[in-house]
């Protein structure tokens, strides 16, 4: 099965993708904000955002395969549970595949034939509360979770959403804190937040994507330095392609990286294991 991992989406008009990732068998995208009319905005720090069902079913129709999409993120309850709830129906009217939310944090798995994919952010805003639906957020339980359905015989993909914004470095405590979860029995976690591409890492045999950066954005909206391309992991659990994707007039150009030659993740490489060598 073949796999592509993406960063964040945020719907903007007439995006063209190019047929390099659009083939996949399933295309895991970080949905960044709420499909709604509501305007009902939650009190929260940063802006409320959200997008409409015409942008978004433009771009999610080009893709030829399944769309996987997460949904726990620190935007996805900006316009609160009606917000949500407008959102998830519109993706199970369209057949797009989800996770992330419930209600009382009831992460469970979602299941694609021998995957199981848990989802789940840092605690931040619109979160699940007793009897109120609202985005996953981690607790140690997942812990449990995973070393359970890895001994069931899935293979275990983290859809997380933990991160330091706009940094091209990963934490060392979210190293840390990702080699556990592998250590747990995971084997590919996926993680967005950082809005900047933060590179990759294999640790044991096992795929971390540390921050793909914004897949499709507002160009108005983000303005800051290396916000505005993302990469694109192509991954079969065993061969592993990364492609660089950028927006130019309103098109998506795709670029194959060949082999860890993208600067930030040499940096993040060396710079982070300095940092966690030198921690103790």
């Amino acid at each position: 099965m073949n796999l592509q991992f993406f960063g964040d989406l945020f719907p903007v008009e007439n995006i063209k993708l190019p047929d390099d990732v659009t083939h996949s068998d399933i295309a895991f995208i970080n949905l960044e904000v709420p499909i709604t009319q509501s305007e009902k905005k939650i009190l929260k720090a940063g802006p409320n955002l959200k997008t409409n069902r015409e942008l978004f079913e433009k771009i999610i129709t080009q893709f030829k395969g399944k769309v996987f999409v997460n949904i726990a993120n620190n935007h996805m309850g900006d316009f609160g549970e009606e917000g949500i709830q407008e959102t998830i129906n519109i993706l199970d009217e369209l057949g797009i595949m989800y996770s992330g939310v419930s209600k009382n944090n009831q992460i469970q798995p979602y299941f694609i034939e021998n995957i199981a994919i848990l989802s789940f952010c840092e605690k931040q805003f619109g979160l699940s509360d007793f009897n109120k639906l609202g985005v996953n957020y981690f607790t140690p339980e997942i812990y449990k979770s995973i070393y359970d359905l890895h001994n069931l015989g899935y293979k275990v993909i983290l859809a997380t959403h933990i991160a330091e914004e706009m940094i091209i470095w990963q934490s060392p405590y979210i190293q840390k804190l990702f080699h556990s979860f592998i250590d747990s029995g995971a084997d590919i976690i996926w993680n967005t937040h950082s809005h900047v591409p933060q590179g990759y890492e294999k640790y044991k045999d096992k795929l971390i994507l540390y921050g793909n950066g914004n897949f499709i954005m507002d160009t108005s909206r983000w303005t800051e330095k290396n916000t505005c391309w993302s990469y694109c992991y192509e991954y079969n659990f065993d061969k592993l392609n990364v492609m660089e994707l950028t927006v130019k007039d309103n098109t998506i150009l795709c670029n194959e990286l060949k082999g860890l030659v993208c600067m930030p993740s040499l940096q993040h490489d060396a710079i982070s294991n300095h940092l966690i060598n030198n921690s103790n």
